[in-house]
């Protein structure tokens, strides 16, 4: 029979009807006998509630305690109409037919509940009842603490379940959730302090899967303190008892509760997620408490006997007793957990054939204990493991002690193969997925992933196949912080990635920078000046954006330029303020003082001013550095709105500003008046306009580039004279135009076209003698690039004839045909 436990009932009158988790209801069996003595007693009830969330549904909770010499147990119970059971066993286990008595469990006497008989307003009502569950909820955690400081931990057990169903119902939310903590961490508590038996485990089990049964309310604490308790539960179960596969069931459920709250940690409460040492704790749970629960659920097994599978929603256990040349014998097979994904698929292990002699001593008839367990969430605690598949651990122990056999260094690897998710990879890490993939081990002794003693042999982007040479519980992680070659981000190690394991482009197949070539930004550019690339249709400079000639002051050498030309990219793709990268950028010519390099062959070159420095007697130098250069245009941004950007005023401000921050020091930035801001479009260069914008004299003569028709570097090119008067404001040659007669421009003109013809035949000379001696051992199909084409309006053969002292001697093929080698006496 049940009854409360009631002080003023002297007469042993039995009360049906008490008060929720504070009043302890006596289960009683009392007047059996029999000849195989002592006599044990189990205790246990079925609960039916009104579900607070659908009101005409009924939850029905069970509790089944563990077996005793005692036919008496106090037991707190939660609302709701109660069957209790009892059966009564003998030493011989022979049990007699089942027991039943009923009672009923409110708020007051009467079975009616104080919202409904108190008060007429709504209101009051719930006040009432408010106060009525704080009261109860505060009297039964006094309890809690008592019995857990008295270690009384079955009683623990039967508070915390009677708390935790009147708590489903009773509290909201987060109250709940903040009490299961509470709970799960008495549990913990109170069984770290007893003599671990089976039958406690079994129940303790039981009432902490009725604890985490909803992982979404689960906090930091309730799964810190499920983990303890397993471990403790596990590795100090005293031997001989065994667990029953129900038992078994609660226990793989209750860690299975822990995962699937982290598993979703991030679509519930805040505060549920666990950080990287919590994580480790979770990890080391579940590794080291696998296999002496199995050993514990195999009690009295035998060679020969089918295994048994445990199945929850977050794990798997599957153990047999065997052989080790059993265990060799056939490919070991693990499911993965439903938690991992909505297919149940299979991981294949095959243990070698050398097992035996490398850990058995040749003894292959040796009986082992095969342990196997699946887990469909794996903790990690670093940014780099990014798991792509299930845990899968696989052990081997003495059938008779549970010791675990130290399984490792063997003559010949386990081979398994595991299937991942790549559901969530991008494109490129698709594409890279051979190099990113590692098979991983958790190593206890230092509480990590290691890929120490395992080798990919196979991917796929559905199964990773490993061999390694120990046991232990295995997982496949995407590192998507390994080095890399052609995911076009330059990792360390790497010099330079330009999205290909290609040599011979100035980016080599092991992600060196090659040769003379410069490489910048991610996926990297390498440009050459030895290695000129076209500027035409199909090339780099063949899209959408904008060209302009940038001058700058803050370098000291041309070596540091090239030092900084990452740096450099990235700060005019800040500059922009239209969300670019390094990518977009692409130098097509850099000088460093008089110093220059080309590094794609396009018409738009330097002005007239770069080409013969001081022809007018005017020198830069503070500004020696100068980039030719075109921004590509990103998606839904015109050219046009990109040149407005550039020649707004404000675009030099910051890359001045951008460049100082990336280099920590002081720069100056200003478009250089010897070329135009032009637009690009797909096909070439269609638009434009003057860096100091169109300049147009008295009588209306229009001496700038028409917006089609880009004359390049005469635009502001004038001397002081009759015709216009040139000054320098903020880096910039701007010129002001005065009134003159055609007949006097025309006059001018001429004049100066003389001048700058016999001034940039003279320059040629040194340019092309300068150039003859890089010459020497490039290609023929090169040297076209190495001529200075056009330069002051000599044509290449013209060019080839100044300079043709310093050329070995031999036919020159260039762009007009072949040319041959003349002497020339001055050695010019």
């Amino acid at each position: 029979r049940a009854c409360v436990v009631s002080a003023d009932q002297a007469d042993g009158s039995c009360i049906k009807v008490g008060l929720p988790v504070v009043d302890d209801f006596r289960f009683t069996c009392a007047g059996w006998v029999d000849e195989d003595l002592p006599l044990m007693y189990q205790f246990g009830y079925v609960l039916a509630q009104t579900n607070g969330t659908q009101p005409n549904s009924t939850v029905y909770q069970t509790m089944q305690f563990k077996f005793s010499y005692s036919p008496v147990r106090d037991v707190q119970i939660a609302t709701g109409k109660v069957r209790i059971n009892a059966v009564v066993r003998d030493a011989m286990d022979a049990p007699a037919a089942m027991l039943y008595d009923d009672l009923e469990v409110a708020v007051d006497e009467d079975g009616r509940r104080r919202l409904l008989s108190f008060g007429t307003g709504a209101e009051r009502g719930r006040a009432l009842l408010q106060t009525t569950a704080a009261t109860l909820f505060a009297q039964a955690r006094a309890k809690l603490a008592a019995k857990v400081k008295s270690a009384r931990a079955s009683d623990v057990n039967l508070l915390s379940g009677a708390m935790t169903m009147e708590g489903d119902v009773r509290l909201n939310r987060a109250d709940a959730v903040a009490m299961k903590g509470e709970l799960l961490t008495a549990l913990a508590s109170s069984s770290s302090k007893v003599v671990v038996t089976s039958g406690h485990a079994c129940e303790t089990f039981q009432t902490a899967a009725l604890v985490g049964s909803d992982p979404r309310a689960m906090n930091r604490e309730s799964v810190l303190s499920s983990a303890s308790l397993v471990r403790t539960l596990a590795t100090q179960m005293s031997e001989g008892g065994g667990l029953s596969k129900g038992c078994m069931q609660y226990a793989v459920q209750t860690s299975g509760n822990a995962l699937e709250t982290q598993s979703t940690c991030k679509q519930t409460a805040a505060g549920n997620c666990l950080g990287p040492a919590d994580s480790k704790t979770l990890m080391q749970s579940l590794d080291v408490s696998a296999h002496p629960l199995m050993h514990q659920a195999l009690s009295g097994a035998v060679v020969g006997e089918k295994g048994t599978e445990i199945t929850t929603k977050a794990s798997r256990f599957a153990f047999l007793r065997t052989t080790v040349d059993g265990a060799t014998r056939n490919q070991v097979v693990q499911r993965q957990p439903q938690l991992f994904g909505p297919n149940v698929e299979e991981a294949m292990f095959t243990l070698p054939s050398s097992l035996a002699q490398d850990v058995f001593g040749g003894n292959g008839g040796a009986v082992v204990d095969l342990l196997m367990h699946s887990h469909g969430y794996a903790p990690v605690h670093s940014r780099e493991e990014n798991i792509l598949s299930a845990l899968f651990g696989i052990t081997l122990t003495d059938s008779a002690t549970g010791t675990e056999k130290a399984v490792s260094g063997l003559s010949k690897p386990i081979v398994f193969t595991v299937p991942i998710d790549t559901q969530g990879l991008s494109k490129l890490d698709k594409t890279f997925i051979a190099q990113q993939i590692q098979c991983m081990a958790w190593n206890r002794a230092n509480q990590s992933y290691s890929p120490e003693g395992c080798n990919v042999t196979a991917v796929t982007l559905f199964s990773v196949t490993c061999s390694c040479n120990h046991l232990t519980t295995f997982a496949i992680s995407h590192n998507t912080w390994a080095r890399i070659c052609g995911n076009g981000r330059t990792d360390a190690g790497e010099t330079c990635d330009d999205l290909n394991a290609v040599s011979g482009d100035g980016c080599s197949s092991v992600c060196q920078t090659e040769g003379d070539y410069i490489c910048y930004g991610s996926p990297s550019q390498c440009i050459s000046d030895s290695q000129v690339k076209p500027g035409g249709v199909g090339s780099p400079l063949d899209s959408n954006g904008v060209q302009l000639s940038v001058e700058l002051t803050g370098f000291t050498s041309r070596q540091d330029l090239n030092a900084h030309v990452t740096e450099l990219a990235e700060s005019i793709a800040q500059a922009m303020y239209m969300g670019l990268s390094s990518s977009n950028v692409i130098f097509i010519e850099v000088c460093y003082s008089r110093d220059c390099s080309i590094y794609y062959d396009t018409r738009r070159r330097r002005g007239i001013k770069s080409l013969l420095p001081g022809f007018f007697g005017l020198r830069r130098q503070n500004l020696p550095s100068s980039s030719l250069l075109q921004i590509t245009a990103p998606d839904g941004v015109s050219p046009e709105a990109m040149v407005a950007q550039v020649t707004a005023g404000n675009f030099t401000q910051s890359l001045g500003t951008f460049l100082g921050q990336a280099t920590s020091r002081s720069f100056g930035a200003t478009i250089s008046p010897d070329t135009d801001v032009v637009a690009t479009w797909l096909g070439g260069v269609v638009g434009g306009g003057s860096s100091g914008g169109p300049v147009d004299s008295g009588e209306g003569l229009d001496i700038s580039p028409s917006a089609t028709d880009i004359v390049d570097g005469l635009v502001n090119e004038t001397d002081d004279g009759p015709l216009g008067t040139a000054r320098q404001s903020e880096g910039q040659l701007t010129v002001v135009i005065i009134a003159a007669s055609a007949g006097l421009i025309a006059a001018v003109t001429m004049g100066i076209f003389v001048i700058y013809w016999m001034r940039a035949r003279a320059m040629a000379r040194n340019i092309a003698k300068q150039e003859a001696k890089e010459i020497k051992d490039v290609p023929d199909d090169r040297i076209q690039h190495m001529v200075p084409s056009g330069i002051a309006g000599l044509s290449v053969e013209e060019a080839v004839d100044i300079g043709s002292s310093s050329y070995s001697s031999g036919d020159l093929d260039g762009p007009q045909g072949d040319f041959e080698e003349e002497s020339s006496e001055e050695g010019d």
